[in-house]
C-alpha cells in the first residue's frame, strides 16, 4: 500500500526585528541546546546503518547514547549544564555485528558553543583486530602403544578452522584434515598410512596445524609424542579407596589411595561424566565444588603412567551435597528499559538480588513480540542482547517466570512482568525547514516551520537558535500539529517547541 507524503506546518513563530539591544543586569550565562550529530562509515566509507554511537564526557564521566537513523546520528545535551568549552567528549562507535569500531576524542570548543553544537562530526569505523584460533582442548589416550594396540587423539578449537592432524617421523607416516570446530577424534593404530604395515619402534611426533576459516589466523602444536613399541605396555594399576569424606552444600571432598606401580604418574579425573583435570601422584584427592545443594554427583577416575598411556578401567563413587539451608526466594532489583521512548536498539537487563542458576534463568525469560537474543551475565545482571532491531512504535511485555531459580534451587516467588515502548524512527527524508524572510526595524512577521516527507506525524521536538541583538521572538503557535509546550529565551537567543 502506498502512502500519501505531505508537507506539515506544525507551528508558527512570531518574529519581530529590533534595532537596540537593551542592557540587561548581569547574571550567570544560561544553558543553551548543543546538538551533536554526522553520519557512521565503514572503513571502505560505505554507510553503516544502525551503529551503536555512545558519548562520554571525559571530564564530568557524563555518558550518553545517540538517537540514530540508518547511518546518521543525533544527540542534543545542554550547554553550561552536560558540557562546557574546553571539556573532551569520547565518541565510540561500532557497527551492529561488533566487527568495526572506533574510539574518537574530541575537545569542545568556543565556536562550537556559539554555533550551537558540534555539525557533520562524521566516524570513520575500522576493522577490531581478531584474535587466532586456539587450541582448546587436546587429549592423547595412550602415548605409547604396541601394535595393534591404538591410541586416539581428541582435538577441539576455539572457532572453526581447517586443521590437519599429522603423525611424522621424518616424513608423514599418517595424516587427517577437515574443517570443523570439535572434530571427531582420531584413531592410530602404528602403522602407516598408505600399506597398513607396522611403524618402527620409535618416537612419532603429533604435529596438528589448524587455519580460521574466517581469519586466515591460524597456529600449531608439535609438543607431544606417541611412542610404538613392540615390547607390551604395562599400565599403573587403578586407584583403590575411593570415597567421599566431607561434604557441604556447594562442595564435596573425594579420597583415595594411589596405585604403587614405579610408572605410575597422575589421575585423570572426570565429575559426572565430563573430565576435569589431572591430579598428580601422592595428592590422593579432588574438591569438586561449585555444586548445588541436595544434588548426586560421581566421580570417575583413570589412572595415567610416566609415558602417558591411560589405564582405560574406571574407578567411580557417587555421593550427594548437604540440603540447603537457604529458602529465601531471590528478588528482581532493577530492570530495564521502562517507559517510552525506548531506543530500538537497546538491550534488555534484569538484576537479581544474588547469584542465579543462570541456566533457569535465561529459561525464564520471554519477551512479546517475540524477538531473538542471546544471554550474557556480569555478576547477578542478565542481560538479552537482542539479535535484531526492535520495531519502532512497539509495547513490548518481558517476563521473568519462577522458573528462575537461585543457586539453592529457590525460584522466584510470583512472576515478574513489565513493559516498555520503543520510539518511532524517523526516516533520513524527513527534514525541517524554516522560511527566509526579510523584516523591516519594528515590523513583526509570522514565519512557518515545516516538517517536510513525514507520514503520520504525532509530534516532534525543535530547537531554534537565532542572533537575539537583532531578532526578538514574542510567542508560539501550532500548525497541523497539536503544540504541548514551548519555551523562549531572547537573551540567549534561543526557543524550543514540541
Amino acid at each position: 500500500m502506498q502512502k500519501k507524503i505531505r508537507n506539515n506546518n506544525i507551528m508558527s513563530v512570531l518574529l519581530v526585528a529590533a534595532l537596540l539591544m537593551l542592557a540587561a543586569p548581569a547574571m550567570a550565562e544560561p544553558s543553551t541546546p548543543f546538538v551533536i550529530d554526522g553520519w557512521v562509515l565503514y572503513e571502505n566509507d560505505t554507510a553503516c546503518d544502525n551503529p551503536a554511537v555512545n558519548i562520554t564526557n571525559l571530564n564530568t564521566s557524563a555518558e550518553w547514547q545517540a538517537d540514530t537513523d540508518a547511518s546518521y546520528y543525533q544527540i542534543t545535551r545542554a550547554n553550561g549544564i552536560d558540557l562546557n568549552v574546553s571539556e573532551t567528549l569520547q565518541f565510540n562507535a561500532m557497527s551492529p555485528d561488533g566487527s568495526q569500531s572506533r574510539v574518537i576524542e574530541h575537545t569542545v570548543t568556543q565556536d562550537e558553543v556559539n554555533g550551537g553544537g558540534i555539525s557533520n562530526f562524521n566516524i570513520t569505523l575500522v576493522t577490531s583486530a581478531a584474535p587466532p584460533p586456539t587450541l582448546v582442548e587436546y587429549t592423547i589416550t595412550n602415548r605409547t602403544i604396541t601394535p595393534p594396540q591404538t591410541t586416539n587423539i581428541d582435538v577441539e578449537f576455539s572457532e572453526e578452522v581447517e586443521w590437519k592432524i599429522a603423525i611424522e617421523n621424518v616424513g608423514v607416516v599418517h595424516d587427517w584434515t577437515g574443517t570443523s570446530t570439535n572434530p571427531n577424534k582420531r584413531t592410530w593404530d602404528g602403522t602407516y598410512e598408505e600399506n597398513g604395515t607396522t611403524v618402527p619402534d620409535g618416537a612419532y611426533i603429533v604435529n596438528i596445524t589448524w587455519t580460521s576459516t574466517t581469519t586466515d589466523l591460524g597456529g600449531q602444536n608439535n609438543t607431544r609424542t606417541i611412542t610404538v613399541s613392540t615390547q607390551p605396555v604395562s599400565l599403573p594399576a587403578s586407584i583403590t579407596n575411593l570415597q567421599n569424606i566431607t561434604y557441604e552444600e556447594t562442595y564435596i571432598n573425594w579420597t583415595w589411595d594411589d596405585p604403587t606401580d614405579a610408572n605410575f604418574s597422575k589421575v585423570m579425573v572426570y565429575l559426572d561424566g565430563a573430565y576435569m583435570e589431572d591430579v598428580l601422584k601422592g595428592t590422593q584427592h579432588y574438591n569438586a565444588t561449585g555444586l548445588a545443594p541436595d544434588t548426586e554427583h560421581e566421580i570417575g577416575t583413570h589412572t595415567v603412567d610416566n609415558a602417558g598411556n591411560i589405564n582405560e578401567t574406571w574407578v567411580n563413587h557417587t555421593a550427594r551435597t548437604k540440603p540447603s539451608s537457604d529458602t529465601t526466594s531471590p528478588t528482581i532489583t532493577a530492570h530495564s528499559p521502562t517507559g517510552t521512548g525506548v531506543l530500538v536498539t537497546t538491550d534488555v537487563t534484569v538484576t537479581f538480588d544474588e547469584a542465579m542458576n543462570q541456566t533457569s534463568a535465561e529459561d525464564a525469560f520471554s519477551i512479546l513480540p517475540d524477538v531473538d537474543g542471546a544471554f550474557s551475565w556480569s555478576g547477578n545482571a542478565m542481560t538479552s542482547t537482542l539479535a535484531a532491531d526492535l520495531a519502532d512504535n512497539t509495547t513490548y511485555d518481558v517476563t521473568i517466570s519462577t522458573d528462575a531459580k537461585d543457586l539453592a534451587g529457590n525460584p522466584l516467588a510470583e512472576p515478574f512482568t513489565w513493559n516498555f515502548t520503543t520510539a518511532t524512527v524517523i526516516p533520513t527524508s524527513t527534514t525541517v525547514s524554516i522560511e527566509n524572510v526579510t523584516v523591516a526595524p519594528g515590523e513583526s512577521v509570522v514565519v512557518p516551520i515545516m516538517v517536510n516527507s513525514v507520514t503520520d506525524l504525532s509530534g516532534c521536538a525543535v530547537n531554534i537558535t537565532y542572533n537575539a541583538s537583532v531578532v526578538h521572538v514574542t510567542d508560539v503557535t501550532p500548525g497541523d500539529m497539536n503544540l504541548l509546550a514551548y519555551s523562549i529565551n531572547n537573551g540567549s537567543g534561543w526557543m524550543y517547541a514540541n
